[in-house]
């Protein structure tokens, strides 16, 4: 996808602030927003032109996984979306080192 017209700065929206990160993908590159509250990860939004069939179902599986472990470590890739499984993890690190 086009990168995403958001600022590379967080956005701050009340107690919530949203940090941007990204990675290369299998075929192109994932873009995510971490929306943390009060310092822990509440939601996990991702814009990709990954293969949908393959990507968006282990995306599904992974991101509550992520918001439940607050990052990604103990988080298994999915076998059938590896490459894009570690580009989303990547990404999301990538975010969480703006918070930091």
């Amino acid at each position: 996808p086009d990168e995403p017209d958001e600022p590379e700065e967080p956005v701050e929206d009340g107690e919530r602030t949203v940090y941007t990160g990204e990675a290369e993908g299998a075929h192109d590159m994932i873009y995510v927003e971490v929306t943390m509250e009060n310092g822990e990860i509440v939601s996990i939004e991702v814009e990709h032109n990954e293969t949908e069939d393959i990507v968006n179902p282990a995306f599904d599986e992974l991101i509550p996984q992520i918001i439940e472990a607050q990052g990604t470590q103990g988080v298994d890739v999915i076998s059938e979306a590896t490459y894009s499984s570690e580009a989303l993890f990547e990404a999301v690190e990538d975010a969480l080192a703006k918070a930091e």
